[in-house]
């Protein structure tokens, strides 16, 4: 691994080519529960230095667990391990998550009057409105953990909600605040943004 390589991502090992399976020195594994994947998979290992691999042990996998199969130098490896929590949300879900709007119930809030409160739906539309709002309705929120809350729970970026509230610890003058936060949200909007 160290040498480097290539690495290919499929969730239908039958739809891949058997000549890039056979040429294949390592395996990670999740759960799979179609028969015909478990037999593409089971057979490919069974003409390895791996012992046949035992179908139902892929098809009762726990969410979250996966197993290494590497062949190694030496001798075949097989590692059990839990998978470590996404860090970003998932790709082919990312464009909506920056832009496609929020149902009104999901929705963030600005304190204001009710009369032309400010809300966001997305991370766009909450990216453009801390420059707009007043800053010391932005401090409110970000006093309260608002920003944090929402972030976490409704858009579940565990990310920037760590990001907001190291600017929450730090406490910011007031005046600089919307842009503090603005540029806080807008760098993160990017970094996702050149995912996709």
């Amino acid at each position: 691994m160290q040498e480097g390589g290539v690495g290919v991502v499929s969730y239908r090992p039958s739809q891949v080519a058997p000549a890039v399976l056979e040429a294949a020195d390592g395996w990670l594994l999740t759960r799979l529960l179609h028969p015909e994947e478990i037999a593409v998979v089971d057979g490919l290992l069974a003409r390895r230095a791996f012992a046949p691999l035992d179908a139902a042990r892929l098809s009762v996998q726990p969410v979250g667990e996966a197993t290494l199969f590497w062949e190694g130098e030496d001798a075949a490896q097989v590692v059990d391990f839990q998978v470590a929590r996404r860090v970003v949300p998932h790709v082919r879900h990312l464009h909506k998550y920056l832009q496609a709007p929020l149902p009104p119930e999901k929705r963030f809030y600005f304190r204001g009057n009710q009369h032309g409160r400010r809300s966001a739906a997305s991370l766009w539309e909450f990216r453009e409105a801390l420059a707009e709002v007043p800053a010391r309705t932005l401090q409110y929120h970000l006093e309260r953990r608002d920003f944090e809350r929402w972030l976490k729970e409704t858009l579940h970026d565990d990310e920037l909600a760590r990001r907001i509230r190291k600017i929450r610890r730090r406490a910011p003058e007031q005046e600089v605040l919307p842009g503090i936060l603005t540029a806080a949200v807008a760098g993160r909007y990017d970094e996702l943004e050149s995912l996709i």
